[in-house]
């Protein structure tokens, strides 16, 4: 499963890679939504929605 996430980072990386194969070889892999979210995170960060006053 590891490997499967590895790649799914490397291709969320690239900007010209469709991802959706690499997030469904993960889920054959049984990874859990929340770790394919991690991966995410982890490339694109969260947004967070600007205080306006």
């Amino acid at each position: 499963m590891r490997n499967a996430l590895d790649q799914l980072e490397e291709a969320m990386r690239k900007d010209d890679v469709n991802t959706m194969p690499y997030i469904l070889k993960a889920v054959e892999a049984y990874a859990t939504i929340e770790e394919i979210s991690n991966v995410g995170r982890k490339v694109f960060g969260t947004w967070k929605e600007p205080v306006i006053v």
